[in-house]
């Protein structure tokens, strides 16, 4: 039998006068209900109507990050409310359901002992670009009760003091808030960027989708055609980032970048560390690039990092591509190519046989040519110095070889 037909009259009736001008709305009861990227509503009813939601610091706290959210008016259907109170997107990352404060574009989570050890605090929210376990929402059933819950406990509403609260599930004395979605809150639209399709004439504001494959412990390169803040949120929060910062005639230096800066539009980078899963999202995205912009060049002094957007054919040329611990120059990978996303440095004429090494926060990646070789059969196996290993028949290590002049990776 349906649910709603279990429902005591009394409620219909409630319902039934309380959604004759809200449209607009749907009583979020489950997971399932959830849109991901729309945009909602958290309020507390009573006889006066439904409260809105405004926030500040806690007095007198010394983590400015640590927010209330306080009943300031009530008003009588969810039309006027939403003009008047805090809106939200619910974002699904990682699997994870994740409340977004639209006024402050940071994610809502609960205080615990290792944000501040005062326990008055716990009843509080916390904000961060940077979201963990803490931060997750989920919808559970307490008894006959859907309950919001963050990290690990629910949101409710104090009355007395008119203000939302995170207490745990077996409180009592606070009452049960609602979460509304806004059907003409349309979810944020989104851009899909892909590494194996090049990117043409894009003047776009929303979100993007990038699926862009990364190598956990090794240094990978990356540019993007958009600037992308807390890239530890996007990446996963044991990955660091570095930009280039000086070069000599003998190495090219990198420094390793705060967890707060913001990866520029345009700019070559390096991000090593443990990835999350692609694709990775990237909220509130501002692209203006054109088709004819595909190789974007960086020069530093004798050395020029090209950041690609569509896929660059780099065999055969005095090009330097990475993989894992090296560079590598591309003479004699002659179908050599460079996806979008990445980049691959180029060393002028004068220079090209002193640069040695990248100096990345102190530690050392060679620069190495690849020696000529050319194989005397399409089945003879070589190491990228150019030293046969196998006839192609002797299993070997996961690692980079030639194979019938071509670059292959055996996994």
């Amino acid at each position: 039998m349906p649910k709603k037909i279990l429902l005591s009259l009394s409620f219909l009736l409630v319902s039934t006068l309380a959604f004759g001008d809200n449209d607009d709305f749907t009583k979020i009861s489950s997971e399932a209900d959830l849109v991901d990227s729309a945009l909602y509503l958290v309020t507390f009813k009573d006889s006066q109507g439904y409260w809105n939601m405004n926030y500040q610091t806690y007095p007198n706290s010394d983590v400015d990050s640590i927010l209330m959210f306080e009943g300031k008016k009530a008003y009588p259907t969810l039309a006027d409310l939403k003009e008047h109170t805090i809106l939200f997107r619910i974002l699904k990352r990682q699997g994870h359901w994740l409340l977004l404060n639209t006024e402050n574009d940071k994610f809502v989570g609960e205080v615990d002992a290792t944000v501040i050890k005062q326990q008055l605090y716990f009843y509080f929210f916390l904000h961060s670009n940077q979201p963990d376990s803490k931060f997750y929402l989920t919808i559970e059933k307490n008894g006959k009760n859907d309950e919001i819950m963050i990290g690990g406990k629910c949101m409710r509403y104090h009355d007395t003091a008119n203000s939302f609260r995170l207490v745990s599930k077996s409180n009592t004395t606070l009452a049960l808030v609602e979460l509304y979605r806004i059907k003409n809150g349309t979810p944020a639209s989104t851009l899909t960027l892909n590494e194996k399709e090049g990117l043409g004439d894009v003047k776009y504001s929303g979100n993007v989708k990038l699926n862009r494959t990364f190598e956990n412990g090794y240094y990978n390169t990356l540019v993007l055609p958009f600037a992308v803040d807390n890239p530890q949120t996007v990446f996963g929060s044991q990955t660091s980032t570095f930009e280039i910062s000086a070069s000599t005639d003998t190495t090219i230096t990198f420094r390793k970048m705060s967890a707060s800066e913001t990866l520029k539009a345009n700019t070559p980078y390096l991000i090593n560390g443990t990835f999350t899963t692609p694709p990775y999202i990237i909220n509130k995205v501002e692209i203006d690039h054109q088709k004819s912009d595909s190789i974007v060049k960086i020069d530093m002094g004798p050395v020029a990092l090209h950041g690609v957007f569509r896929k660059q054919f780099v065999g055969g040329t005095q090009a330097f591509i990475l993989y894992q611990k090296a560079f590598y120059c591309c003479t004699n990978l002659t179908t050599m190519t460079v996806n979008p996303f990445k980049w691959y440095l180029t060393v002028s004429n004068g220079s090209k046989n002193q640069i040695k090494a990248l100096i990345i926060d102190g530690d050392v990646l060679n620069i190495d040519n690849i020696k000529d070789s050319k194989p005397t059969d399409s089945t003879s196996i070589y190491n990228l110095q150019g030293m046969k290993l196998s006839d192609g028949k002797e299993p070997l290590p996961s690692g980079i070889y030639i194979k019938n002049h071509k670059k292959i990776i055996i996994r």
